[in-house]
């Protein structure tokens, strides 16, 4: 369970990082009067949305990868089997 939580957590973060530096460049070009008139802030605002970007994918890293992994040894099983059962009805 501990290395479940750990790469789940490690999936997260990776995800996390490049889904955060994408949030914050959309965020600074997004807010250009901003950026002009007051480049710390609209940089300040920015950098608030990345990180919460980042711990949410480290928060719910884990969560995602059993999704993911739920749905792999479920899904993969039931297409099997349904083209089994295709084959044979077929005949």
């Amino acid at each position: 369970m501990t290395n479940i939580l750990f790469f789940g957590a490690l999936i997260g973060a990776i995800i996390g990082l490049f889904h955060g530096y994408y949030v914050y460049r959309l965020k600074t070009c997004d807010s250009h009067y901003l950026l002009v008139e007051h480049p710390l802030l609209a940089r300040m605002n920015a950098a608030y949305y990345a990180l919460w970007t980042f711990i949410l994918w480290v928060l719910f890293g884990t969560y995602v990868l059993l999704l993911w992994l739920l749905a792999v040894i479920i899904f993969i099983p039931m297409i099997i089997v349904s083209w089994i059962t295709q084959l044979f009805l077929s005949r």
